[in-house]
């Protein structure tokens, strides 16, 4: 009687086990389909612009990429603050100033009027790399911002394209010259 039961246990596993390989060996319509669809992760995002509710501030949201979304606003003197700190962190990055003996050295840059952007440089051998830690009411996000190669002075990554939104943003806000 227990090995009866035990081989139609036995069949019964046998027979999912074949069914489930000829799914995989040929998979279904909608299985293919999220195949198709599924995308590589595009890192960490931003988007940066003037508040159409409130004039003279800006929306600014930082996204890892995955799940995690912070946003908030800010006025045009918290703005300029931040690409001042970018600006001070960039032009670190460019020097040799501070490069670790064999380990990476990190120096962190902020405003503390303003310290709702961070900006940590981590310098190791020829490279630089960015992270931008941003904190609103909504809450705290760290992502990585690009790298620099002192040697090649190539720049990349999101912290070059955020600082430079930053620029053309503050130039759209300058009043017009009289």
């Amino acid at each position: 009687m227990l090995l009866k039961s035990f081989s139609k246990q036995l069949a019964a596993a046998l027979a999912g086990l074949l069914l489930s390989g000829v799914c995989l060996a040929a998979p279904s319509g909608l299985q293919a389909r999220a195949q198709r669809n599924k995308r590589p992760n595009p890192g960490a995002n931003f988007r940066l612009a003037a508040s159409k509710q409130t004039p003279g501030t800006f929306d600014l949201m930082i996204s890892d990429g995955e799940e995690a979304v912070i946003s908030g606003s800010f006025t045009s003197d918290q703005v300029k603050n931040f690409r001042d700190v970018m600006a001070e962190a960039r032009a670190f990055a460019l020097t040799e100033e501070g490069v670790g003996n064999g380990e990476p050295q990190t120096t962190r840059f902020y405003n503390e009027e303003s310290a709702a952007l961070i900006v940590d440089v981590m310098k190791f051998e020829s490279q630089s790399q960015f992270f931008l830690t941003y904190e609103t009411e909504i809450g705290r996000i760290t992502v990585e911002g690009g790298t620099l190669d002192r040697k090649d002075k190539k720049e990349a990554g999101l912290f070059y394209d955020l600082l430079s939104k930053l620029e053309l943003e503050l130039k759209k806000q300058a009043p017009a010259p009289k």
